[in-house]
């Protein structure tokens, strides 16, 4: 114990606690970063995947309006979470999750099979048509202050002014 002759134990103890203490702290100091790092990372996982569940939605409504369903009421009935989507970002089983739906609740998505009057089927079916409205954009018809413009009837316009006509012959 020739090598530990002039080392004084309890100063020995005293700078191995002091040594033991700023490895602790050190420690501390990683954690805390570690911690805030994971808190970070958690936090944007989970607004992607919010993003992602309404890309997904957006998807559904897409999709009903493309096969002439109610977009809210589809975008209630297929579970986002349960579409998957390829590479490229597009639904893979959206086709078939609609035809589970399809199945399952035909008189909101598909049609009715009644096959005991063909004439009501019919009319129901006109009015089916006419209550479809295929809508299309156009500039400015949701602002509160346009009119719609009436078309002139050419044929009365011009029977007015034959009647002006008339008139100002007589006069004279």
């Amino acid at each position: 114990m020739k090598k530990y002759k002039d080392v004084d134990p309890e100063e020995y103890r005293r700078l191995k606690e002091q040594a033991g203490k700023k490895k602790d702290k050190k420690d501390d100091e990683e954690d805390e970063e570690l911690n805030t790092l994971k808190n970070e990372l958690s936090e944007k996982e989970k607004r992607l995947a919010r993003a992602e569940r309404v890309e997904k939605r957006a998807m559904v409504k897409e999709f009903a309006i493309d096969k002439d369903v109610n977009p809210r009421l589809l975008a209630r009935l297929i579970n986002v979470d349960d579409i998957e989507l390829d590479e490229d970002g597009e639904p893979e089983n959206l086709d078939e999750l609609f035809e589970e739906l399809e199945e399952e609740f035909p008189e909101y998505l598909g049609e009715q099979d009644d096959d005991d009057e063909d004439e009501e089927d019919e009319d129901e079916e006109q009015v089916k048509t006419k209550k479809k409205k295929k809508s299309t954009y156009k500039p400015g018809s949701r602002q509160k202050n346009n009119k719609k413009t009436k078309k002139e009837d050419r044929k009365a316009k011009g029977a007015e002014r034959a009647k002006q006509r008339h008139k100002k012959e007589e006069d004279k």
